[in-house]
């Protein structure tokens, strides 16, 4: 539920819903001298997540001429008196603010419905602010205060961005056909899927310069390719290193001291304060995501990342449409190469296999003279940088290519034909675990958004071609 109050000048009226901004209670001014517009408001009863819009004759002005505001919005607010400032001559310039020219529009969201972007600073310097004052919520990206909004580097640098997947109670058909892949389906049985809750999917898969904010130290990123690595998608970490675990060992598994992990649920391992408890520094960043963020993340579930990279569409191309067919003249290659980094436009060059892949163990890896390295750019192989390619209809990017994308679940060759609701997959004991979407390394064929393989999770295996983007199931 959400509430809006409308401002004109001084006169305020309101609809009712929870939480609520108190009827009246919305005020707006701009000094003549400064040009700074205050908007003042009440919010009643429950805490909301406050944002603002502005309107000229009903119509809002764009969420990207609205940017240079402080005070209590785009965040959660608690309740009482609270203002808003407002430098229209910074974000919207070229334009003067008359008495009943503008109409500002003042919303408070239910932390169950909160508006589509959420973004958390996850900078070093970040974590000495509140984790309330550095986790911001936005309408629309365009809204994030960066110039170009989302698509800014400091949203793949130093800040994570989170859309949010309209999930909760929608029946939707996951897996694909011989009709629309145009060839074997490879265990991507169509079935319908249907989820109890809204979740946050990261927009952009994390980056190098992401994983570093998570306390990992430099020399312990996994980076097989140029020194040009900090928007390019983190890739060679173990999922063990991801969950808490620094080495397996087959007594272990078999004395039950440790196991492949986790078998069910979201369990990742905490980290004793000497740090020897769970060995290596590379150990544990899911856990050390969570400190730094203050959310539950984890990996998408193989239907969570199914459903986010349809974005609502058909079709098993980011566009809805099916990769068998020829639309407007574009096979569905030409279509795929608008949002995908795959082998065949600039992933694999010089006659490199389709996907190079290592298994080197432990931190060594890193070690550009102990680990297999490609002589290349940004430009001219490997994964690209985030973001290099259009989004899907949801505001997602690399969701199909670039890299391929671990998920939760423990692998199954085919998946279910029956119904199934927020589905996991097995919860059977194994290394294997599912991973979604293709990379930069596969045909065109194996980066769509059916797409579907395993790889081994061992701790010593990592590859070059797998990385991942964070999820949030919203309560």
């Amino acid at each position: 539920m959400k509430a809006t109050v409308l401002a004109a000048g001084f006169c305020a009226f309101s609809c009712a819903a929870a939480p609520i901004v108190r009827k009246q209670s919305v005020t707006f001014y701009q000094d003549p001298a400064s040009r700074l517009v205050k908007v003042g408001y009440t919010l009643d009863d429950d805490p909301g997540i406050v944002t603002i819009d502005v309107l000229t004759n009903g119509v809002s002005i764009g969420a990207a001429n609205i940017k240079s505001l402080a005070g209590d919005v785009n965040r959660l607010v608690q309740k009482g008196e609270h203002t808003i400032f407002w430098r229209p001559d910074l974000s919207w310039p070229g334009h003067r603010i008359e008495d009943g020219s503008v109409t500002v529009a003042v919303t408070a969201w239910a932390t169950n419905t909160p508006p589509d972007y959420m973004m958390i600073d996850i900078s070093l310097g970040g974590r000495t602010i509140p984790l309330q004052e550095r986790t911001t919520y936005y309408t629309h990206p365009d809204a994030i205060p960066f110039p170009g909004g989302v698509t800014n580097e400091l949203c793949k640098t130093d800040y994570l961005v989170f859309r949010k997947c309209p999930a909760a109670n929608v029946k939707w058909r996951m897996g694909t056909t011989e009709m629309e892949q145009g060839s074997d389906i490879s265990g991507s049985t169509a079935h319908y899927v249907t989820f109890t809750n809204d979740f946050w999917m990261g927009v952009y898969e994390v980056t190098q310069s992401q994983y570093h904010h998570f306390g990992v130290g430099k020399e312990d990123i996994g980076c097989c390719f140029t020194n040009e690595c900090a928007m390019r998608p983190v890739e060679f970490v173990p999922y063990y290193w991801m969950r808490g675990w620094s080495d397996l060992s087959a007594n272990q598994i078999a004395e039950g001291t440790r196991k492949y992990w986790p078998e069910t649920g979201h369990e990742v391992l905490e980290r004793d304060a000497e740090g020897s408890k769970w060995g290596s520094a590379q150990t544990n960043t899911l856990y050390r995501a969570r400190v730094v963020t203050g959310q539950m993340v984890d990996f998408p579930t193989e239907a969570q990342w199914e459903f986010a990279a349809r974005a609502g569409l058909g079709g098993n191309l980011p566009d809805g449409t099916a990769f068998a067919m020829t639309v407007d003249g574009e096979s569905g290659a030409e279509r795929l190469h608008r949002y995908a980094r795959t082998a065949t436009n600039g992933g694999v060059v010089g006659g490199a296999p389709a996907v190079i892949r290592t298994t080197a163990a432990g931190p060594t890896c890193n070690d550009p003279d102990k680990r297999p390295r490609l002589a290349t750019t940004v430009a001219e192989g490997g994964p690209a940088n985030v973001g290099s390619f259009e989004p899907n209809a949801w505001g997602l990017y690399d969701m199909c290519g670039n890299v391929a994308e671990m998920c939760l679940d423990n692998w199954q060759e085919t998946l279910p034909s029956d119904e199934e609701t927020d589905p996991e997959g097995p919860e059977t004991t194994g290394k294997n675990r599912v991973v979604r979407g293709g990379s930069w390394g596969d045909a065109d064929s194996a980066c769509l958004t059916t797409s579907r393989r395993t790889f081994e999770s061992s701790v010593n295996a990592g590859y070059n071609d797998v990385g991942f983007r964070l999820c949030i199931v919203i309560p």
